[in-house]
């Protein structure tokens, strides 16, 4: 999977926005039943990039011509570094994986939970999916273990282009006035 380019930096403040699914069923009395449709956040991104040089911009759109718009998912890494992350979706055992790509990188502090239970693991860095941190079991977790982590570190979101259709033009303007959008996907 290819990561958005980390040069040029966007302007702070760049905006990345937790999506939870929500059912809410109202009932004649007033009363309200809500059931989360989603266990983990969808994390979305709006980004803004003022006085670029147009070669910036090129290198920009390019990334965005070759995801195809919207079709690709790709990585990105939050421009803030490191910050303070918890309770973020790892990945669910089946039986036979050993290897999970953690949602970060460059990770100082981490705490792997396996059905909300702490567990001891092997955290390389640098070794899974786009330089991701990478945990490693000797065992495979089972088909009913979910795994999660908390750290701190440089946060993963996996994503997509917003927008499907936009010209050099557009992107530009987009890029210095609205911000260029990036829809969060389910965490993998």
């Amino acid at each position: 999977m290819a990561a958005y380019p980390e040069t040029p930096y966007p302007t702070y403040p760049y905006v990345i926005e937790p999506e939870w699914r929500t059912l809410v069923t109202e009932f004649d009395s007033g009363e309200e039943q809500r059931r989360s449709k989603w266990t983990y956040a969808h994390y979305n991104i709006k980004l803004s990039y003022y006085g670029l040089a147009s070669s910036a911009v090129g290198n920009l759109y390019e990334f965005y011509m070759a995801r195809k718009g919207a079709a690709e998912a790709f990585s990105f890494f939050d421009p803030l570094g490191a910050s303070t992350h918890t309770g973020l979706y790892v990945g669910t055992g089946d039986g036979a994986t050993t290897a999970f790509n953690l949602p970060g990188r460059q990770m100082t502090s981490k705490t792997i939970y396996i059905n909300g239970t702490t567990i001891a693991s092997t955290v390389s860095t640098a070794a899974g999916l786009d330089g991701v941190d990478s945990l490693l079991f000797g065992t495979a977790p089972t088909s009913t273990e979910i795994l999660t982590c908390d750290f701190v570190g440089t946060l993963r979101v996996r994503c997509r282009f917003a927008e499907d259709r936009m010209s050099k033009q557009t992107f530009e303007k987009a890029l210095f006035s609205a911000g260029i959008e990036l829809k969060g996907l389910a965490p993998a």
